[in-house]
């Protein structure tokens, strides 16, 4: 890709759900209400960390948001999902800052880093910058700088990469394969058929150390009962006509993972669990395009 191309021009393949091109105002998942998300402690951030006057906060996180949804329309941008740092809604966000900081030198790989706002929120709470890794298609942190203001203050280790490439001479490959500690993954895996969902937790599982109980962990949009096809097309009221992602339960999503050990040869240790938005930050009433049923599952694994 020359120099001169937008990053929105540059051809992420098959990694890249086709009703995030869509960029258009009219679709479900986007909305200009910032206030009903954001919560007293991301404005304090914001107000406090990135010294922005309170009377600003909601015109520079609305003409940043603009930046983001003209490269990428994706649900948590459209929904401003992404100013909930969701690592720390996890069930297992203890588990996780306590294996970091038992580590001399840890790792942790956020895949789909987006704007790092879950590798600021890990920072926030003591993970050391020098930890902090991350992955997406394209250099959306490069937006998390001009979101939060920090640039020259806050750092990690980014790379543009791929969550099905398992090319072994990569650069994702040669920095991050078997050295994390920690691998995070959040609003990702959801994007993908069946198929394609066991070739990326395989390249999540990749990631980890071996033999020392690392960990793997994410969330996605999930379902208590129902799974199958997520219905973009349908949602997107038939903007998006591509191949549909495959929307998990517990079960399917616990049995995704089986088949995942089984072709990684390696003992996996997984927990599912099935989340409210409101565990998440977030409300029915914003979120409800994808059906009254959904929610957040989340995924733990232990890697042994």
């Amino acid at each position: 890709m020359p120099t001169s191309a937008k990053p929105q021009d540059r051809d992420t393949g098959a990694s890249d759900p086709g009703y995030a091109k869509l960029k258009s105002d009219t679709l479900p998942w986007y909305t200009e209400d910032v206030e009903g998300i954001l919560t007293p402690k991301a404005r304090k951030i914001f107000e406090e960390y990135s010294d922005i006057p309170p009377d600003q906060v909601i015109p520079h996180i609305q003409a940043n948001r603009k930046k983001l949804w003209d490269t990428r329309a994706y649900p948590c941008t459209g929904l401003y999902i992404y100013l909930i740092p969701w690592v720390t809604k996890h069930s297992a966000w203890s588990t996780i800052l306590s294996h970091l900081k038992s580590k001399s030198d840890p790792k942790v790989l956020d895949v789909g880093v987006y704007v790092a706002h879950d590798l600021r929120a890990l920072h926030f709470s003591g993970v050391p910058q020098s930890a902090l890794c991350g992955i997406d298609l394209l250099p959306f942190w490069e937006t998390g700088y001009e979101l939060y203001k920090d640039e020259g203050r806050f750092d990690a280790k980014y790379i543009i990469g791929d969550i099905l490439d398992f090319e072994e001479e990569s650069e994702q490959a040669r920095a991050f394969d078997g050295k994390m500690d920690v691998v995070w993954s959040s609003a990702v895996i959801h994007q993908f058929p069946w198929a394609q969902q066991v070739l990326a937790l395989k390249r999540l599982v990749k990631f980890a150390k071996k033999g020392s109980g690392s960990l793997v962990a994410g969330a996605m949009v999930g379902s208590p009962q129902r799974s199958g096809d997520a219905r973009m097309g349908e949602l997107s009221k038939g903007q998006f006509k591509g191949e549909e992602a495959f929307r998990h339960n517990v079960e399917s999503m616990t049995r995704l993972w089986a088949e995942v050990e089984k072709e990684v040869g390696v003992e996996l240790d997984v927990d599912v669990k099935w989340r409210t938005w409101e565990d998440y930050g977030a409300d029915e009433k914003r979120c409800g395009f994808f059906g009254e049923e959904m929610g957040v599952l989340e995924f733990t694994v232990v890697v042994t």
